[in-house]
This record gives C-alpha cells, structure tokens and sequence, in this order.
C-alpha cells in the first residue's frame, strides 16, 4: 500500500477515468467469489462503477480487448491494495486457507470491536459501516492484528500451524501434536466429511415398522 495512492476510489488508464467500487463488504464478496469461480471477469465488470473518457460515460462494450485487460489489471491491483499483478507472490505449495470472509466474519467484527473499538455493523445513513469503510482501510487494520482476541489467536493461529514441522518423539511432543490436530479440525475451513454410523439393528427394525 503506498501513502501517496492511499484510499484510492478511481484511476487513470490511457485516458480513461476508472472509478471503482471501494467498500469493504464488497471486496469481501468478491473474494469470496473468486475462490468458487475462477472467471470471475464479469464480477470485475460489476466492480467498475463508471468509465470515462473526457468527461463522457463510456460502456465495457466501447472498450478495446487491450483497455478491458488494463482495467482488469487495476481491478487486481485494488484488490491486493496496491500490489501489481507481476509482483503478486505466488505461493509454491498449497497452503491451508486460515482466513474466509464469510465464516469468520463474526470473529472479525468482535475483533474489531475488541482492539480498535470499531463496530461494523454500526448504521450511519442507512448503511453499515462495513459497506462504506474503505477496502484499503479495512484490509490495513486486519492484517495488522495484534495478538488478543479470538481471531488472531484461536482461527488463525490453529489454521496456520503446519504438522508435519512440529517434533514428535517424546509424550509431550506426541500430545502437543495431538492437541494442535484437534483444534485445527475444529477451526478448519475446509472439514472433512465424517462417515455416518451404520445404522444399528433395532433402528432399522423400528424404521421398517413406522413405515
């Protein structure tokens, strides 16, 4: 994030003034989406608020394949807040998710509450704050975190510890680990589907006779 582009709402992209959707509750959606739809072109069209060129409106339609992609590369930018699409880190392995928008977003909302004394889902003019507060704002407070409250230190935390570096030669090492698969189980995102008991016979017997 660079000070002198801070809180950003519109660029310039040959010519053309982009403004661009800039609340929080929305650049949460639109990750969210993004991990279920690798596509997400449209939604990025969606993300655009107004194109314009010498103060005249243009649409997407008018827009030549190579300013869409520019747009679309400013779209990446906001997103990353301020990080160029070239020198996005790409990860080497398969990392676990430790953070989701939608499932922790009541843990977000009490962390918030907790460290910066900011509510959410205060109404100012018939909105929440979280749809009005900057994505870059938003982004710069939660990756900043300090240690102290649930999020940081329980979902997180949990998420982020890998197995396979924790030692496992004494008792207390095997119960270390044991421990930290039950809570990353507990707060995974990505649970594992558990097996149905078999049904037992009298169940079955009960079943058969209730119709």
């Amino acid at each position: 994030m660079k000070l002198q582009s801070y809180l950003p709402t519109k660029f310039e992209v040959s010519g053309y003034i982009v403004k661009l959707k800039t609340a929080a509750s929305f650049w949460m959606k639109f990750a969210t989406i993004q991990e279920k739809t690798p596509d997400t072109s449209n939604f990025m069209t969606y993300a655009v608020k107004s194109v314009r060129k010498n103060g005249v409106e243009c649409g997407f339609e008018d827009l030549t394949p190579e300013i869409l992609t520019k747009i679309y590369e400013k779209v990446f930018y906001f997103q990353t807040c301020g990080v160029e699409p070239e020198k996005y880190p790409q990860a080497k392995k398969k990392q676990e998710k430790i953070l989701d928008y939608n499932k922790d977003l009541p843990a977000i909302i009490a962390a918030f509450q907790q460290v910066y004394n900011i509510n959410l889902l205060e109404i100012k003019e018939d909105k929440y704050l979280i749809d009005t507060m900057h994505w870059w704002h938003f982004s710069a407070l939660l990756n900043n975190l300090p240690s102290g409250n649930q999020l940081k230190d329980f979902y997180m935390y949990y998420r982020s510890v890998d197995i396979k570096d924790m030692p496992n030669k004494t008792d207390y090492d095997k119960k270390q680990r044991a421990h930290i698969i039950k809570m990353k189980e507990i707060v995974s995102l990505n649970p594992k589907k558990q097996t149905q008991p078999e049904e037992s016979e009298f169940l079955k017997r009960s079943r058969r006779l209730n119709g």
